[in-house]
């Protein structure tokens, strides 16, 4: 009917280029005008304010002020996908959420993550001994929400932690977040750490780390429900 648009209804004054699903020529919008210009499916460059009260099944609020479709966070529901995604050591750019419980029999590939790492309060369990860790944070790095727990079988390694393991950047220092994680079970080695590993936040790397918490019993030498031995050391 007359003035309704693909996109945008009439005199919504919308500009800018970024697409929906398309990836050339234009996106109506009612009562005239286009959207055009952009290459990838992204709200980031329209102007404007737009809202997150958008379909959670389609869209997946941010922090920014526009929300980006649910397939531009890479999901993982599996121990193989996660191994399939991710290679051990390797930088791994982009935004990954997890959508289910995930046990672990082994240790998986531990990636390097720059980017956001989102739990939706899921959990990965680790029932195996002598657990690294899942993740190496990256500069600028967030990993948030994520609930790991020890199984039956699990132990954490000698200086690392139940979800980061040792290793930050040091050679290009930054910040690096994690937020409202939280660690079920024992810390029983030296310098190991609930969430976090040893040494970490070293050589002006900022550590920053809010809302997060352990249950279990802490038993290893200079071990820590949250970091490992030495944490802190430089600014956390």
């Amino acid at each position: 009917t007359g003035n309704n648009g693909a996109f945008v209804g009439f005199n919504s004054n919308v500009t800018g280029s970024g697409y929906l699903y398309k990836t050339s020529g234009s996106i109506q919008i009612g009562g005239g005008g286009t959207i055009s210009g952009g290459t990838v499916a992204d709200l980031s460059d329209l102007t404007g304010t737009i809202g997150t009260d958008w379909d959670s099944s389609i869209w997946e609020s941010r922090s920014e002020d526009y929300p980006i479709l649910q397939w531009q966070n890479m999901q993982i529901g599996s121990e193989v996908e996660w191994n399939s995604t991710f290679a051990n050591g390797s930088t791994a750019s982009g935004n990954y959420k997890i959508i289910n419980d995930i046990t672990f029999t082994s240790q998986p590939n531990i990636p390097i993550l720059p980017g956001t790492f989102e739990g939706k309060s899921y959990t990965l369990t680790f029932d195996y001994a002598n657990h690294n860790g899942f993740i190496e944070l990256g500069k600028g790095g967030t990993t948030q929400n994520v609930k790991v727990a020890q199984g039956t079988n699990g132990t954490i390694a000698d200086s690392q932690g139940g979800l980061c393991n040792v290793s930050l950047t040091y050679d290009d220092p930054g910040t690096f977040t994690i937020i409202n994680c939280s660690y079920t079970g024992d810390v029983t080695n030296i310098n190991s750490g609930g969430i976090m590993g040893m040494n970490n936040s070293l050589d002006s790397n900022i550590l920053d780390i809010s809302g997060c918490s352990m249950t279990g019993t802490i038993s290893g030498e200079r071990a820590g429900g949250i970091c490992g031995g030495s944490a802190g050391y430089n600014g956390i």
